[in-house]
């Protein structure tokens, strides 16, 4: 084992440490048990009862589906695996708990960082510099973001990135929160010279690992004084090997306090490789003994983790099968009760629909009647305003104006209008399609007197061609409207009515310079009437009214 392993197994119980403290101020906090074995569970972990804790934490977790528990607990698993040394199982619980985590779960980070010492331990550096990024950007709390960084740090170093190690040491070094911290500086500053001695061996790192080792000294750090005593012993190894002996066994005895069987082997490591003779052999008869020792503690923690959750597995497999049996025999007693309440239910279901159709259906067809009639009397009142009071409109002008001829076109006149006073049942007769640019053309002109001159431009047979009867008779009855208006309110002495065509669209632009419409001028039948008949035929119309004098109105539609 090498010196970085040693530090790195510091860092490890110093991280479960901290991780540990987190989980237990969430849990004091809240004061929350999912069951009597999650208590347990807990109360072991403080007694720092690795195989009692482990089992009732599994068994807590079968019997909770809390997430917020949950999720403890399975950090709380993945950190006693990693302690006994199960660093794959470790992962494969922390990587469980995720899914129990919000993103921004405060306890997040730390089930990264364990992920990460895990894959460190077993050499997957890439991974464990990954998973430490993760928690460096998730960490909100700054003691805990720079001991992360310091983390990521000793991982670039191992993969030989040796420029941003330093660099990432140099920015921490430079922290003022990091002085604060005695036992975290001297970690930092140890390191920093650590990743410069491994950049190039030939650096003079004593002076660096030395400061480090007294600020240690000062404050009884017995971890960092077990990770200074490794860097010095590698220092000196090749140069020294008297003071590469005496630190390696300054680290042997440091590691049997800490009750470190890591850090023992790494330092019976460093003492075979610098001690000589029968030195040698009793080291390495040490370590041999050691690391079986160590191996069997290890793979039968394993085991018993493994057994633990199998037969948690299987007695929660087995109550879920008592609880279906249960859950079975009471289906079984309430089946015929719970049919005869469907049934019943569905009958009262479908009596109440019946009866709610037949009333919306009632509803539907008394508003359709209204509609209906609504629809016809607005239908009715546009055809007598359009039909007869229009019509009647424009004999009355005659007789002013003393155009109409004699008694007997008068009386034929009457007659059409008597006769389309009892059809009023049916639709409109159609004005006249033949020659209708001069029918429209003399139903225009009949607007003029002395007083108002009447001025009809372009109003063709080309500018109608293609046009539908339906387009010809509603824009006639439209212009008729525009005329009776200007008779009736308008007094205009000029009247402009300009036909024009582009392609397939046709507008139509009337022009007076009469008295105009008022700006609070609230639309009356007949100009509601117009604005109907042109949305029928696809077109538009638009007043403009704020004129200096007289009123515009610009009709458009499609020729086809």
């Amino acid at each position: 084992m090498n010196l970085t392993r040693t530090f790195l197994f510091f860092l490890l119980y110093l991280l479960l440490f901290l991780q540990a403290s987190c989980l237990e101020k969430k849990q004091q906090s809240v004061k929350v048990y999912a069951t009597a074995d999650h208590l347990k569970a807990w109360t072991f972990y403080q007694q720092h009862k690795a195989d009692s804790a482990f089992l009732y934490y599994t068994k807590a977790a079968a019997e909770t589906k809390d997430r917020l528990i949950l999720a403890q607990i399975h950090a709380t698993l993945a950190i006693i695996q990693s302690d006994q040394g199960d660093f794959y199982g470790s992962n494969e619980t922390a990587v469980k708990s995720l899914k129990f985590f919000r993103a921004d779960d405060p306890y997040l980070p730390s089930v990264y960082n364990i992920i990460a010492i895990n894959d460190y331990k077993l050499k997957s550096y890439r991974s464990a510099a990954d998973w430490y990024r993760r928690a460096i950007a998730a960490e909100k709390e700054r003691s805990a973001k720079l001991l992360y960084r310091n983390n990521l740090g000793v991982t670039l170093t191992e993969l030989s990135r040796y420029k941003e190690a330093i660099q990432l040491f140099r920015a921490l070094l430079s922290d003022p929160q990091l002085h604060t911290d005695t036992s975290k500086y001297a970690q930092v500053l140890d390191n920093y010279h650590w990743a410069r001695w491994k950049q190039d061996k030939s650096y003079n790192a004593v002076p660096g690992y030395t400061a480090a080792l007294k600020l240690r000294l000062d404050i009884q750090d017995k971890w960092g004084q077990n990770a200074s005593y490794a860097h010095l012993a590698d220092y000196y190894t090749p140069r020294n090997r008297d003071s590469a002996s005496n630190y390696a066994k300054l680290m042997y005895r440091t590691a049997k306090a800490l009750k470190s069987p890591d850090d023992e082997l790494e330092a019976l490591q460093k003492l075979i490789l610098v001690n000589s003779g029968k030195d040698i052999m009793n080291d390495f008869r040490r370590y041999s003994v050691l690391q079986d020792s160590l191996t069997s503690a290890r793979n039968a923690a394993r085991n018993q983790f493994a057994v633990v959750r199998y037969e948690t597995e299987k007695a929660k497999a087995d109550n879920l099968n008592l609880q279906k049996d249960n859950t079975e025999q009471r289906y079984r007693l309430l089946q015929q009760q719970i049919l005869l309440y469907g049934l019943l239910l569905a009958i009262i279901v479908a009596t109440v629909l019946v009866v709610a159709l037949v009333r919306r259906r009632h509803a539907r067809l008394r508003s359709e009647a209204a509609e209906r009639l609504r629809a016809q009397q607005q239908k009715n009142s546009k055809r007598v305003h359009d039909v007869l009071a229009n019509d009647l409109y424009r004999m009355m002008s005659d007789l002013d104006n003393g155009s109409s001829a004699d008694a007997a076109e008068l009386a034929d006149r009457l007659e059409v209008l008597y006769q389309r006073a009892r059809d009023l049942s049916y639709e409109d007769e159609p004005v006249p399609l033949e020659s209708f640019e001069i029918h429209l053309a003399a139903m225009l002109a009949s607007f003029r007197t002395e007083q108002t001159r009447v001025v009809i431009d372009q109003c063709s047979a080309a500018f109608w061609q293609g046009t539908t009867a339906m387009v010809k008779q509603e824009v006639s009855l439209v212009l008729q409207e525009l005329m009776i208006n200007m008779r009736k309110h308008s007094h205009a002495s000029l009247v402009t009515i300009v036909f024009g065509r582009k392609g397939d669209h046709c507008s139509v632009i009337y022009t007076d310079n009469g008295a105009g419409m008022p700006s609070a001028y609230r639309k009356g039948n007949g100009i509601i009437h117009t604005e109907n008949r042109m949305s029928v035929i696809g077109g538009s119309i638009i007043f403009e009214a704020e004129r200096e004098s007289g009123l515009q109105v610009q009709l458009s539609f499609p020729a086809i």
